[in-house]
């Protein structure tokens, strides 16, 4: 998902800032941040995964 929100970033919403920066930057923001909550939401289950003791 990660990698699907950064190619859309990249090929899909970085060539729209240059016709139309009032409308692409809003979501360019938005992405990133999605992309930030997904990496510490997967931060978190890697750290609580780690502290779980093996079976």
């Amino acid at each position: 998902i990660m990698v699907v929100i950064a190619l859309a970033n990249r090929y899909v919403l970085v060539p729209r800032m240059r016709q139309d920066e009032d409308r692409a930057a809003p979501w360019f923001v938005w992405m990133t941040k999605l992309e930030w909550a997904i990496g510490a939401v997967v931060l978190v289950i890697i750290s609580l995964l780690a502290t779980l003791e093996p079976f």
